[in-house]
């Protein structure tokens, strides 16, 4: 196996064609073809399936992407440091769920840590997406919400991803409604309650699982439905509309 190889699978799984990769690459085609297939016949594994349609990765392609990726990542960081010619900069990067309390606890690393040594980032996105940028190594921290219909299935999915997961706290339920909507003068809610109010959703990335979903999806099937993938349209729709969502933590700006 070498870094090649694993430059190469990784490059086609983004392509999806072993022409463009070779064209990225700068190299032949034959060069790529030849060099996965040596790697899949080491492995014991078929990584890409060749159809008239194009190319779609296996099961064991993805294993193998997901630490190709790993691999790529750290070589990369590698020659940075050591190859680079000058001194740069440590990176810090964490992607997350939408979070209040997640934002201020990252202004208070860089306020503790400062600007000279580091480079920091912060990315507000969907779940897929954060397993895959901490899986790839491209982020060191991602922040999730987990709840009790979904634990089982996010355990399994970090322990396939070769990541760990620390418990930072535990919220209660929070149905988020506008100030005129007509249950808003209530205390507490019963779920049955809101049946014949729109659910809002953050919508997901069509291929997720219903399990990766923010909001306390459950067993449970609501009526309607509103799904919207930017925070700021949810904001303005619980403004105007008689709709809710049901999340775990506070949304300051409500």
């Amino acid at each position: 196996m070498t870094l090649n190889q694993l430059l190469y699978v990784v490059e086609v799984s983004k392509t999806k064609s072993i022409n463009a990769t070779a064209h990225t690459l700068f190299v032949s085609q034959s060069c790529v073809s030849t060099a996965i297939r040596e790697l899949e016949d080491e492995l014991g594994i078929i990584i890409f399936n060749r159809t008239n349609r194009g190319i779609t990765i296996t099961k064991d392609g993805e294993t193998l992407i997901h630490y190709a990726n790993n691999i790529i990542q750290q070589c990369k960081l590698l020659e940075e440091k050591y190859l680079g010619g000058e001194e740069h900069k440590r990176h810090f990067s964490v992607v997350m769920h939408h979070s209040t309390f997640a934002s201020k606890a990252f202004a208070s690393v860089v306020k503790e840590f400062g600007l000279l040594d580091y480079e920091y980032s912060i990315y507000e996105t969907k779940t897929k997406t954060v397993l895959e940028q901490v899986g790839n190594a491209k982020s060191e921290l991602g922040i999730l919400y987990i709840s009790t219909f979904n634990q089982d299935y996010y355990e399994k999915t970090f322990k396939e991803l070769n990541l760990i997961f620390e418990s930072i706290a535990e919220y209660e339920v929070y149905a988020y409604i506008g100030e005129n909507h007509p249950l808003a003068f209530r205390d507490e809610i019963e779920l049955s309650e809101l049946e014949e109010y729109p659910c809002l959703i953050f919508d997901q990335d069509e291929n997720s699982s219903f399990y990766f979903y923010e909001e306390i999806i459950s067993a449970y099937e609501y009526k309607n439905v509103i799904r919207t993938s930017d925070r700021a349209t949810m904001i303005d729709l619980l403004q105007e509309l008689d709709i809710f969502p049901l999340q775990q933590c506070l949304i300051d700006c409500i």
